[in-house]
Order: structure tokens, then C-alpha cells, then sequence
């Protein structure tokens, strides 16, 4: 309970709205009724690819940037062993564009757990990583 109201007020300090529904689906936290982004979810949820285990959103419509925002990132999971963080705005993921969560959902379902580390780009405090 004090986890999903924590998440609510990060919501709500990033879009500076209140009463905006969220949803949280396997950790990945959705504004509003997102349409892309639930359904991005919901296949994540079904897809056999490699599990990012970070909070996702959109950065297009947190940020007016293409992307998929992170937020909380699980430790000991594959975003963190890469070395992304909170607020990181992952761009592009083994040269493939990402332009939004679906984006990231449909790379992420490619990988295996045998893949190699993936090569993730990002926008971190304006400058591209």
C-alpha cells in the first residue's frame, strides 16, 4: 500500500496532475489510460524475451522527447546491470530505435537470456550515453 502511494505521488510530481489514473503491471507504471503503453505492458507480461526490470513510461508524453522514461530500476536486474538509472530516456537498444515503451517492449522480446549484455543508448541529463 505505501508503495503504490509513493508511485502515485512520483505521478503526480511528473505530470503535476492529481486524480490520474495509474496502473502498475509487473512494476511498470502507466498514466492515465495509455492505450500504447498498456498494451506494451500487457505484452511484456507475454512475451518470452528478457525482462528489463525497470519502471517504464513514455517519454514522449512525460518529457515531449521520443524514448521510454525509466523509473525505479529493480536491482540485480538487467537495467542495472547495464548501469541505467532513474530518469535515464532509453533511445535505442543494440542500434535498434526507441522511440516508446512499445518500441523498447518489441527489442527487449528479440533478446534471450543467453543474448549478451545488450547495448542500451540513453539520454542522461541531456547528453547522450
Amino acid at each position: 500500500m505505501a508503495q503504490d502511494r509513493a508511485a502515485a505521488n512520483h505521478m503526480v510530481q511528473l505530470t503535476g496532475q492529481m486524480g490520474v489514473p495509474v496502473t502498475e503491471i509487473n512494476g511498470s507504471y502507466i498514466v492515465g489510460f495509455d492505450q500504447p503503453a498498456l498494451k506494451a505492458a500487457v505484452a511484456r507480461l507475454h512475451s518470452s524475451g528478457v525482462k528489463l526490470g525497470a519502471q517504464v513510461a513514455d517519454a514522449a508524453k512525460m518529457l515531449n522527447q521520443p524514448g521510454a522514461l525509466l523509473g525505479k530500476v529493480q536491482a540485480g536486474s538487467l537495467a542495472e546491470k547495464a548501469g541505467l538509472r532513474e530518469g535515464d530516456v532509453i533511445t535505442a537498444l543494440n542500434g535498434q530505435t526507441v522511440n516508446s515503451p512499445a518500441d523498447l517492449a518489441l527489442a527487449l522480446k528479440k533478446l534471450t537470456a543467453q543474448s549478451p549484455l545488450p547495448k542500451f543508448t540513453v539520454k542522461r541529463d541531456g547528453q547522450t550515453v
